[in-house]
Formats: C-alpha cells, structure tokens, sequence
C-alpha cells in the first residue's frame, strides 16, 4: 500500500494555540504536544504496514531531537515532499536523508484515467492546463483547516485526515470523481 499524510508538525507545541477564523482550536482535543504526537503516531501505525510506502507532504516536524524519536517509530518506508518548514542546514538535510529513502519536491502518480499531483503547496490552477486537463488532482497540504473549493484540491493536512494516513486507491477515487 501507498499513504500519504501532511503537516504533522511533529513537536510545536505552540500549533496548540492556532485558531481559526471563528475562534476554535486548528487542532482541538490535545492535552499538550506530547498527546499530539503520540496520538499522530499510533494512528499513523494503525495504518500503514512495515513495508507500505508513506509520503510525508511537508512540514513533519519543528525539531530534530523530537523527530529523532518519533520517525523511527513510525510504520513504513517514509519518503518526504518537503514543506516551507522542511528546509533547513545541511545537518538538517543529512538527518532527513537518514529517517525518508527519498526527499523529493513533488511527486505524480499516473493511472490510465487520473492522475496525482503530489505537493506541500497547493498548486495554481493553470498547472492543470494540457496533459492535466480534467483528469487530475493536486495532493496537498500546507493550508492546515482551509480547504479549496474545487475538486481538482485534496487537502491532506492531518487536521483534514483524522491525524491519519490516507491511502493511494481513496485518492484515485477521488482523483476519478473530480473528472467526470
């Protein structure tokens, strides 16, 4: 199997007190960032099997004494898209290239009828221009609890998910829907 996941922020306590625009919590019913990391972890391994691949869109974590111990504990062979918080030093670089068998800035997943465009930011709609014209959706995370009005946009934030992995076949569904 094929998960995919995004925006964990595996560590920032202070994504605790992000509100949205009518006041609630972005990230409700946590005691701290410890109850957020271990419930992100235990459904991350609900999920996804020692030999699934896993595709974090971005923005895994804020540090990297906290992602030390968590991205050994998670399930899967762990590829990283990186996010806006992703870039780093080398130091950071090397230790990502430790924990992901692949850091890429994008990833697409072709199907006869669909395809996925894989991203940390949403992509701008002239993107589904030519050979993805009606046939193709844009994987992303970045925006947290805003969605994008229009089906060709699948936002996977984990606030979006259920702090849960979602896999390769409820994509291409939605992938297939958005064309027709």
């Amino acid at each position: 199997m094929i998960w995919f996941a995004s925006d964990h922020h595996f560590g920032h306590a202070n994504l605790l007190t992000f509100r949205k625009d009518d006041g609630s919590h972005v990230r409700p019913g946590f005691r701290d960032v410890d109850h957020m990391n271990e419930t992100m972890v235990a459904n991350h391994n609900r999920v996804v099997a020692v030999s699934d691949r896993v595709y974090f869109l971005g923005d895994v974590g804020f540090s990297k004494a906290t992602l030390a111990t968590i991205l050994p504990r998670l399930n899967g062979k762990k590829r990283l898209i990186l996010g806006n918080h992703d870039y780093g030093d080398r130091q950071m670089m090397r230790f990502y290239l430790e924990h992901f068998q692949k850091i890429m800035s994008w990833r697409h997943f072709t199907e006869p009828d669909c395809a996925l465009i894989c991203t940390h930011y949403p992509l701008h709609e002239s993107s589904f221009l030519g050979r993805y014209a009606g046939s193709c959706i844009n994987v992303h995370g970045h925006t947290h609890n805003r969605r994008i009005n229009d089906p060709r946009y699948v936002n996977i934030c984990v606030e979006q998910i259920n702090y849960t992995p979602v896999g390769y076949d409820w994509l291409i569904a939605k992938a297939r829907k958005a064309s027709t």
